[in-house]
């Protein structure tokens, strides 16, 4: 849980992640990919928000996992990517407005045993440099 206090009502993103197996488990062929789809919702004030995929805990020091990540806005209908995936994505969060993302999840062939508690990929929405949501997921290779 992350508790953050701003002077001024920040945005408040509720998120949710789910991946191709349904279990919470981001299974990456070695050498392929794999998606991580998310849908989150302002309860806060309009904002704009930088959508940012990692394998970093918030506040804890580098995983620095074999992986590369991408994330895209998706359209909440079908899924497709308004733009090319990205390293980030900043897009504004009107309130009660649910948006989509997918993480692309690219593995650069080097195992990533499974390790729940350690291996893990997240998707933080910022405001400025302050975490206001994410979601995660455990990531293996196979």
């Amino acid at each position: 849980m992350l508790l953050t206090a701003l002077p001024q009502r920040p945005a408040d993103m509720i998120s949710v992640g789910v991946t191709a197996s349904n279990d919470g488990i981001i299974r990456v062929p070695l050498g392929g990919a794999a998606p991580l789809a998310t849908a989150t919702v302002n309860i806060g004030t309009n904002q704009t928000i930088t959508a940012v995929p990692t394998d970093t805990p918030f506040g804890q020091p580098a995983r620095n996992l074999p992986l590369v990540l991408f994330v895209c806005e998706t359209n909440p209908s079908d899924g497709q990517c308004f733009a090319t995936p990205s390293p980030t994505v900043d897009f504004t969060a009107a309130p009660n407005l649910t948006k989509t993302f997918t993480v692309f999840v690219n593995s650069n062939g080097t195992t990533v045993p499974f390790d729940p508690g350690n291996s893990r990929v997240f998707l933080y929405f910022r405001q400025g440099s302050i975490n206001v949501g994410g979601t995660s997921a455990a990531v293996q290779t196979q």
